[in-house]
């Protein structure tokens, strides 16, 4: 897997969390990746049950965010990009890659806890693992 956004932010991994991806922090700022509008939502928005915290990064699929669910718990939510959304070759690469996470296991890989795939807006949402990004690991 190739998206810089499936890597882990800890040395025991999160794998849905990027690892210093450089991507916008706030709703307004924007990077573009192959003519690719990837707008960061704002903390505080609400998806499918999450509130969404900071960015942790961004990839050639979605952005990963920090985010937290009802009981309060802190996870990682990777939404899928909107110009991707109406594209089911997106889809279907996102339901690959959760279908392999749920049969992976190990101290590297973090857990699927939800998965939205047919929704207008498609996240996977995975346990968050706190960390240092993989550039501070490497940079260190």
């Amino acid at each position: 897997m190739a998206d810089p956004a499936l890597a882990a932010p800890t040395p025991a991994g999160s794998a849905l969390a990027a690892r210093g991806a450089g991507c916008p922090v706030e709703g307004e700022a924007a990077a573009t990746v192959a003519g690719m509008d990837r707008r960061a939502l704002a903390p505080g928005t609400e998806l499918g049950g999450y509130v969404l915290g900071p960015v942790l990064g961004s990839g050639g699929m979605g952005t990963v965010y920090q985010a937290v669910d009802a009981d309060g718990m802190t996870v990682a939510l990777k939404l899928l990009h909107p110009a991707l959304a109406n594209d089911p070759d997106a889809r279907q690469r996102l339901r690959r890659e959760v279908d392999v996470l749920r049969h992976l296991r190990g101290p590297g890989v973090a857990h699927v806890v939800d998965a939205e795939l047919d929704a207008p807006e498609a996240f996977v949402v995975t346990e968050y693992i706190h960390g240092q990004t993989l550039s501070q690991t490497v940079g260190a």
